[in-house]
């Protein structure tokens, strides 16, 4: 499974995208929110400080009669509705009729400055509940790989921040829901201690167990070929749909999860062996072990080894062999990080060669 290519969408047709469109007054999705019958699940990640000056606005315009930007939901199997697009916008609006908070830097109204929801005159009040709103609705029955490219699509075109990880959520089955996220603090604590503290707060757990998986399924050690091409949030994509199939039983679900874990205690034992035989000069053999990206391709490669052959491994030695090969990788590197660029299905296959060629070469000084 590579993705990112249009793979999975050749025998989708029209036919099998099911959008129905419909008008609902803002109190009754008012009601269904706080029903739970719509979830807003999705969160947007633009600041916070612009969500503060934009609000009001969204008020005002409702106020004086501007129609709505229509929103999106996507409804999942057991019946549920997730905004997909227009989160922040309906967020704004129920949030203000719970007087949450006040109006302000109102242009068009500024005599409601300062005013809660309760504090508008009760005719601005029916105005803003009976306001239409335009809801376009994904049904749960259209294929999860083109729900995906929808939600990317529809993330694009508006002023949101949602990640994409987040899209996945809503489509993962409960299986892999857990198996994404059911990790005690131990495993994840020891994952995050060994990154960059500057990568910490940025890294979702879901994702990284996600591509850890996918790069898990898609490695071949013996040929050190890594089958995958195209763009890395398409290969996550597809690869979610593949593992919802999968994990229908539970052994999958515990024999992946067991890969996971396995593979961050191996990932523990060569760190520490290497740590303290590190060269602090170098810049960037300290990167080659706590960087996000080079810290998955270490775990999917040492899940091919036991815990023994990673034990055997000289401290010394393997720090000779790292610093050896570290040259190869230094500049493109340096430029990644530099312009945070998403690393391309060549760089990540050439990482994973030269994991592969240090993890065998310090294996084999052990013998």
């Amino acid at each position: 499974m590579t993705g990112g290519n249009g793979e999975g969408f050749s025998s989708i047709g029209p036919e099998d995208i099911r959008i129905e469109s419909r008008t609902y007054s803002l109190k009754y999705l008012y009601e269904q929110v706080k029903g739970e019958e719509i979830t807003l699940s999705l969160r947007d990640h633009s600041s916070h400080h612009w969500r503060k000056l934009q609000r009001s606005e969204i008020i005002e315009s409702v106020l004086i009669g501007l129609p709505m930007t229509p929103i999106y939901l996507f409804e999942n199997e057991s019946g549920i509705f997730h905004v997909i697009e227009g989160v922040q916008r309906l967020q704004s609006l129920l949030s203000y009729i719970d007087n949450r908070f006040k109006l302000t830097n109102l242009k068009m109204l500024p005599q409601y400055n300062g005013f809660c929801f309760t504090d508008l005159p009760h005719g601005l009040q029916y105005k803003l509940m009976q306001s239409q709103v335009q809801v376009h609705m994904l049904d749960a029955r259209t294929p999860k790989v083109f729900l995906l490219e929808i939600f990317s699509r529809l993330n694009k075109l508006s002023s949101s921040t949602v990640r994409r990880q987040e899209f996945r959520d809503i489509l993962a089955e409960k299986k892999v829901s857990r198996l994404l996220s059911d990790y005690d603090s131990w495993t994840w604590d020891r994952i995050t201690s060994y990154l960059d503290k500057r990568q910490v707060e940025q890294v979702d757990v879901r994702e990284f167990v996600l591509q850890f998986l996918s790069f898990n399924r898609v490695y071949n050690r013996e040929v050190r070929h890594f089958d995958f091409k195209g763009n890395l949030q398409d290969f996550l994509d597809h690869n979610l749909i593949e593992l919802n199939e999968q994990c229908n039983k539970e052994s999958a679900v515990e024999e992946y999860k067991a890969t996971v874990v396995s593979s961050v205690e191996k990932f523990e034992i060569l760190y520490r062996l290497q740590k303290d035989q590190m060269d602090r000069s170098s810049r960037y053999s300290t990167r080659f072990f706590e960087d996000r990206d080079f810290v998955i391709v270490w775990l999917v490669v040492l899940s091919r080894y036991s815990k023994e052959q990673i034990a055997r491994i000289d401290s010394t030695s393997f720090q000779k062999v790292v610093k050896k090969r570290e040259r190869a990788f230094s500049f493109s590197f340096s430029i990644h990080k530099k312009f945070r660029r998403e690393l391309t299905a060549q760089s990540y296959q050439q990482i994973f060669e030269w994991i592969e060629s240090c993890v065998k070469e310090g294996i084999g000084s052990a013998y």
